[in-house]
């Protein structure tokens, strides 16, 4: 479980934001697109790490390991809607 949630949880989306956003900024990359990549790359990684969760020796890092999946979903919903109704 520490691969999925350290290399393509943090690691991961931390080289792929970076990316997407100096392209961006560049002018590279339609800013719509840059978010449904990371979007989409945010779901995948939510998916296997929940999936992965409890291939651990101990089972409360499978439960802390879902409970930042549920965490950080909540948060980008919250953003999300902040970001609609432009609070």
């Amino acid at each position: 479980m520490w691969k999925v949630y350290w290399l393509a949880g943090v690691v991961g989306s931390w080289v792929l934001a970076t990316i997407v956003i100096n392209l961006i900024h560049f002018g590279l990359f339609p800013p719509l697109l840059g978010i449904a990549v990371l979007l989409a790359y945010g779901i995948w990684a939510a998916i296997s790490i929940w999936r992965c969760a409890f291939n651990t020796a101990w089972r409360g890092w499978g439960y802390a390991a879902r409970a930042v999946i549920v965490l950080t979903g909540l948060l980008a919903i919250i953003e999300l809607i902040r970001g609609l109704i432009g609070a």
